[in-house]
């Protein structure tokens, strides 16, 4: 197994973690923690969005692979794609701004954006 001895592993790590959905990660030196205890190579205990719901499971770090596994709480493996993302989230929220042309009493046009 691979350790976190490159700091591109530890960048890697630390993007990764920030890219799911981790309710965990609000609390104060929560994230911490975590890295340093995957970094470890422990599976550590979290609460992660799965569906949309908050499910408790572990987590774990594989470097080698560039990937995060999750488990549910009887430690059978979540499919990583199942688990919430915040990209896709935000996604989901998102929304285009109208753009709209208006005239002003002077007849000089003005670039107006609704939300």
């Amino acid at each position: 197994m691979k350790n976190f001895g490159e700091s591109a592993d530890l960048i890697f790590l630390h993007i990764t973690i920030d890219s799911f959905m981790i309710s965990d990660l609000e609390k104060l030196g929560f994230k911490y923690q975590l890295m340093k205890s995957l970094q470890r190579g422990n599976v550590h205990e979290v609460s992660f969005f799965k569906v949309g719901r908050e499910t408790k499971g572990f987590v774990a770090a594989y470097p080698q692979y560039k990937t995060l596994d999750f488990s549910d709480a009887g430690m059978k493996s979540v499919y990583s794609k199942a688990v919430d993302q915040k990209a896709m989230a935000s996604e989901a929220v998102v929304q285009e701004p109208e753009v709209a042309m208006e005239t002003k009493r002077a007849g000089a046009d003005c670039l107006c954006i609704k939300f």
